[in-house]
């Protein structure tokens, strides 16, 4: 009975290599090749893919509107709230030319609008019912 060299399987006396791990027997276990495992290639990495944006809309269709705001999402355009909230009327101008160049700073200067129209509708609405108390205690 012979036995393997690399691995130690029992094998028949007529064998040339070993059933269990593929090894010539005979050989010096330096020269014998390793079947059971494949060299492997080196792994390339991957180039990343660019992939252009499109340059312009599709024929007849109308071009995205151009957005130069260059705040991120979380900054508040105070100095349009305050033109909104203490001159309504230019407020209201503001969000009407620039809604579709600067949607952020439009909505500001609308929200600045609104917050002036309400705070001014509360203040008159307190003067009246105070002037009504007042002619209604003088009868």
């Amino acid at each position: 009975m012979k036995f393997c060299g690399n691995c130690g399987q029992q094998l028949d006396d007529n064998a040339t290599f070993c059933t269990n791990c593929n090894a010539v027997i005979g050989e010096p276990a330096a020269y014998q090749y390793a079947a059971q495992e494949p060299v492997q290639q080196p792994v390339q990495p991957q180039q990343p893919v660019y992939i252009p944006e499109p340059s312009a809309a599709p024929y007849g269709a109308a071009p995205a509107p151009a957005n130069d705001d260059p705040y991120p999402i979380n900054v508040t355009h105070k100095g349009f709230w305050s033109l909104g909230f203490f001159f309504g009327i230019v407020g209201l101008i503001l969000y009407f030319v620039m809604k579709n160049s600067k949607p952020r700073l439009a909505k500001s200067a609308l929200k600045g609008f609104i917050a002036g129209c309400i705070l001014y509708g509360v203040v008159i609405g307190i003067y009246v019912i105070i002037a009504i108390i007042g002619a209604l205690s003088m009868m």
